[in-house]
């Protein structure tokens, strides 16, 4: 993903990656607790699929979540 994001995306989408990705990587190291920081990860998806939306131009309003958890 990071390859293919960083020949064709702005710079803003390879941010909201990398933010992800970090997150990602310290769970699995132990660092986060994926319970306790789901709404944090969660946050972050979003936040990179935002970014995508608005560099495709397919909606540029963004999405969020509206669940319970």
């Amino acid at each position: 993903m990071y390859g293919y994001l960083g020949m064709l995306a702005p710079q803003s989408v390879m941010d909201a990656q990398d933010a992800l990705i970090t997150f990602l990587q310290e769970a699995a190291e132990g660092k986060k607790s994926m319970g306790r920081d789901w709404t944090a990860m969660r946050s972050l998806a979003l936040g990179l699929l935002n970014e995508i939306r608005k560099d495709v131009g397919i909606d540029k309003t963004p999405i969020e979540y509206r669940g319970s958890r």
